[in-house]
């Protein structure tokens, strides 16, 4: 009889906790969708004031010699329909990409991904579970929009030349501070009269430049990134460093003086603030070898004992670097598990299964240390007492993972035993065995008052492949003690 009551409040609880579960997910609002109509209806609004009120002209502004610029308030310039479309096209990636640009750079604003992820905000009104995933999504299809639309705008002024064979002039002006090209008395773009599209020195050199910068540097540095991430995200920052200087420089760009510096400055700031951010002081670290390929070191964080980052993740990110390293050499990323149970005070908390890559770089880009991979270093170095450690914080499926570990209807699933059962399955090769690790782990906190896991849990399957012989030595030992305490 007590053994049926038990297993009626059990039902009882899990019953109110899903129908509370389903019930919060309904009031939260998706950071993906919140996101996407904040960078829409801003790109729009920018856009459609350009064409009615203009409530910012240029005008408006007075920088150095004279005014910004002179926007026409009334209809479009004078020509034939190649003309029109150049003064329409100049207005439109004009306006996009300063609302663009800035929403590139806050969508990698590291700190502040991270706060809304725990916060209270990120809990009870916005679901972040996949904010990570959403900010690099926008970033992408964001940077794609900024570079197609702005080398439109740098090569539109010659569209009438293409389509109706108007000539083409270089009118060279005055140069002022900061650093723009002032056109001279009587200067005219597109000139109907004399069918010719005037350009500026400086209107040739940012065709050259953002051709070379957008059309070249970006393609290869996103290559670069999955090849050789050293070098591929130097060249990325390069590039949006350039790429606002270029704008800020030009006097006829108030609003991105306006607009875009204090974002690209929260962005500078955000970069420094990170590198002391989470950073754990001090971190005792403890290093096996699994393999010739592969190590797993250990490590204590304070922040996780104290419960002052978040039990419910699943995969948490930690950055790591060895020092001395030069300054262009970037934080790496890698995915840990995390014991959920209390331990001695000597214990280590958090641990990662590291592959270990033996092959030089090219191009080295730092110091003669840095000829190998970082990877190889923190295998072979003699101790690593060097070895700077931030975290945690939420990766990709941090969040994602634990919602998926429960159905959607489990009372139903409890008392229909019949009813067929969706299945977890997390296929994984290699270091990705952390977050299988994890993910046990993590499974601690779904137990009855009996220690018996709760029914309402997802059927979950693991499957693992490796080339190594030693580490899946090493990964049958430790899920099986793990599998051994979860269920005893």
């Amino acid at each position: 009889t007590n053994q049926k009551l038990n297993y009626l409040s059990n039902l009882l609880n899990q019953k109110m906790s899903a129908k509370q579960t389903r019930s919060r997910q309904k009031r939260l609002i998706k950071y993906e969708t919140m996101l996407w109509t904040v960078i829409v209806t801003v790109s729009v609004l920018a856009i459609v004031d350009r064409f009615t009120t203009n409530y910012w002209p240029r005008q408006s502004f007075k920088i150095g010699a004279g005014s910004a610029g002179n926007d026409r308030m009334n209809g479009f310039k004078e020509g034939p329909w190649s003309v029109v479309a150049y003064d329409i096209i100049a207005r439109v990636s004009g306006r996009f990409s300063i609302v663009a640009f800035n929403f590139m750079l806050i969508t990698r604003l590291h700190i502040l991904e991270q706060f809304l992820a725990s916060s209270w905000v990120g809990k009870h009104i916005i679901d972040c579970s996949n904010i990570i995933k959403s900010n690099l999504e926008a970033h992408k299809m964001t940077g794609i929009a900024l570079c197609v639309l702005t080398l439109i705008h740098v090569w539109s002024i010659l569209l009438p030349c293409v389509t109706h064979r108007w000539k083409a002039q270089v009118v060279p002006g005055s140069f002022e501070y900061p650093l723009s090209e002032r056109t001279p008395p009587g200067f005219k773009d597109a000139n109907v009269e004399t069918q010719t599209m005037s350009l500026q020195v400086d209107d040739v050199f940012r065709m050259v430049e953002m051709t070379l910068l957008l059309g070249i540097l970006v393609p290869l540095s996103i290559r670069w990134m999955d090849r050789c991430w050293h070098l591929g995200i130097q060249v990325h920052r390069f590039v949006s460093v350039l790429y606002f200087v270029d704008i800020v420089r030009r006097h006829s760009h108030p609003h991105s003086w306006v607009l875009n510096t204090p974002v690209f400055a929260i962005w500078i700031l955000d970069k420094i603030l990170s590198m002391s951010w989470r950073k754990i002081q001090r971190p005792s670290v403890k290093r096996e070898k699994i393999s010739s390929n592969y190590i797993v070191l250990y490590w204590k964080n304070n922040a996780v004992l104290n419960n002052s980052v978040t039990e419910d993740s699943v995969g948490s990110k930690y950055f790591m670097k060895l020092q001395p390293s030069s300054w262009t050499e970037p934080r790496h990323p890698f995915t840990t598990f995390r014991k959920r149970e209390a331990g001695q005070e000597n214990d280590f908390t958090s641990g990662a299964v590291i592959r270990v890559f033996h092959n030089d770089r090219k191009p080295r880009i730092g110091g003669k240390s840095e000829r190998r991979s970082h990877t190889e270093r923190m295998a072979e170095e003699e101790n690593l007492n060097t070895l700077s450690v931030w975290g945690p914080f939420q990766g990709n499926v941090s969040s994602v993972l634990p919602k998926t570990m429960l159905h959607r209807d489990a009372a139903c699933l409890c008392i229909n035993d019949g009813k067929q059962r969706k299945n977890l399955v997390m296929v994984g090769s290699g270091s990705a065995v952390n977050f299988m690790i994890d993910l046990m782990l993590h499974l601690k906190q779904y137990n009855n008052d009996d220690g018996t896991l709760r029914d309402d849990l997802e059927e979950i399957i693991l499957l693992f492949t490796t080339r190594d012989p030693e580490l899946l030595t090493w990964v049958y030992t430790e899920m099986g003690a793990i599998l051994c305490s979860i269920d005893e």
